[in-house]
């Protein structure tokens, strides 16, 4: 894999932390989500009128992931609050890269490189390493579970979007138009659990609001950009590297332990990452 992509890619990942730990801290998980949609919609609904509608084989990829997105926000709302963020985003997070490679395979043909599926292995290892430590055996399983699936959602819709933005022929437009909707649903939804108080929350709190949308806007476009240069397991895994930044940030800002468990899936991730770019480099 490209240098560039890797170091785009770990960029994206201290972004995508970032708005991972600002929801995590929100008292309000799906109304901090459905903050950063407003704005991250907003953005994209701009790009419309400069870009041309999606091919009509588009469509079909564009709607299921949008069901898969908004799936994955209300797990991802659901299990921030049963763990803390250095246990809910990797559980929720670490099978991705799995579930992506396997579904690719599958479904389009597209096998990594040897280094790559060492590298995928190592991280989602090192992942893992983070969804267990500290947890009880009757908390392992309810967080297992629920990360399986939402790992299975993420898997899902990196797969279609990868396959969309591969065909679609025009990648701003299939980024613009899946961001928008993606966007435009979840907001709706929340605002159906919510009502009206969803944008006095929002409107009380515009600063967080405008920042983590601004976060996920820009970490899920590289993602998308990624998604058109290499192999869909690779970079969904290159992605996960966030629990680096998160755990990070859930030790400095949220009171968190850095465990010796913790210490150990951040250097298997770490050496995942340096098999993506010793392989790349070869």
């Amino acid at each position: 894999m490209d240098i560039t992509i890797v170091l785009a890619l770990i960029g994206a990942a201290l972004f995508h932390a970032s708005w991972h730990a600002i929801i995590k801290g929100r008292p309000d998980k799906l109304s901090g989500l459905a903050g950063m949609n407003v704005v991250s919609t907003a953005v994209a609904a701009l790009a419309l009128a400069w870009v041309p509608l999606p091919i009509p084989e588009v469509w079909p990829i564009i709607a299921a992931s949008v069901v898969l997105h908004n799936a994955y926000k209300i797990s991802l709302a659901r299990a921030y609050l049963v763990g803390d963020l250095g246990q809910a985003f990797p559980v929720a997070r670490g099978t991705a890269p799995i579930f992506a490679t396997a579904i690719a395979f599958a479904v389009i043909g597209e096998q990594p490189a040897l280094y790559e599926f060492l590298a995928i292995v190592l991280i989602s290892s090192g992942l893992l390493f983070f969804a267990f430590e500290g947890q009880g055996p009757g908390a392992n399983v309810k967080m297992m579970v629920g990360g399986a699936l939402t790992g299975l959602m993420v898997g899902l819709y990196s797969v279609l979007d990868g396959y969309g933005i591969r065909i679609s022929g025009h990648g701003l437009s299939f980024a613009a138009w899946l961001v928008t909707l993606d966007g435009l649903a979840f907001v709706i939804v929340v605002w159906f659990w919510r009502g009206h108080g969803l944008w006095t929350t929002l409107r009380n709190d515009f600063a967080i609001t405008l920042m983590s949308g601004v976060l996920g806007l820009f970490a899920f476009g590289v993602f998308l950009w990624a998604l058109n240069q290499g192999a869909i397991g690779s970079v969904t895994a290159l992605r996960e590297m966030s629990i680096l930044f998160a755990s990070l940030i859930g030790v400095v800002f949220l009171g968190e332990k850095m465990t010796r468990g913790r210490l150990a899936g951040a250097i298997i991730i770490m050496a995942g990452v340096m098999a993506y770019i010793a392989g790349g480099s070869l």
